[in-house]
């Protein structure tokens, strides 16, 4: 069978053509009068296409109180790959720690292959953890993931927002980011803050990590 060559850029563009007129299909407005993209939420998962990068946003109740999780969140060391699954120990490299920040690699296998993002990790906003990609075989430099948590009824609010510019292989993913049905993305970081979240509540049942 002859193959077929298609280059980075015709691969954004269907996506993003096949991306608009799905969103059209669903909603009362047209993209093209300047109307808001559409916002496709369950109950605590959000997958949002704007233009051309996915941005997906999902939320967790946790008992813990805010420092804790924040805590959690800025462990650097091997435990990192206990809390969370898409981090795996042989392929954490963390190059630079601060008191107000990181430089860590991370990867893992995909079906795709292996895959490895280098970011730099930021928490001088006390509320939160926030990581900006320099380098990256899946996402485009600046892409972001960010963690924050607040008080709420005695424990907390924690939410992961991520912005992810695509490039190379990752633009076979496009399709897991679309916001229709949704599911895949968001689905899978909502399980994965909530495997955060368990671990750390089964390592510090008094609260204190």
């Amino acid at each position: 069978m002859p193959s077929v060559l298609v280059d980075e850029q015709d691969v954004e563009t269907i996506f993003h053509d096949l991306t608009v007129r799905s969103l059209r299909r669903r909603t009362t407005g047209s993209l093209d009068s300047g109307d808001p993209p559409l916002d496709v939420e369950t109950p605590s998962a959000v997958v949002i296409y704007v233009s051309d990068m996915p941005t997906v946003h999902v939320s967790e109740h946790s008992d813990l109180p805010p420092e804790v999780v924040l805590t959690a969140a800025r462990d650097f060391t091997e435990r990192r790959a206990e809390m969370w699954p898409d981090v795996h120990v042989e392929y954490l490299e963390v190059h630079e720690v601060g008191e107000s920040h990181a430089e860590v690699t991370e990867g893992n296998p995909w079906p795709i292959g292996y895959v490895w993002e280098r970011l730099r990790y930021d928490w001088s906003d006390i509320h939160s953890l926030r990581g900006v990609v320099i380098d990256s075989n899946l996402f485009k430099p600046g892409s972001t993931w960010e963690l924050s948590a607040i008080p709420e009824d005695g424990g907390s609010r924690v939410e992961i927002r991520a912005v992810r510019h695509l490039r190379g292989r990752g633009l076979l993913l496009l399709p897991f980011f679309l916001p229709i049905p949704m599911i895949s993305a968001a689905a899978t970081v909502q399980e994965h803050l909530r495997h955060f979240l368990n671990s750390i509540q089964a390592s510090s049942p008094d609260g204190v990590f």
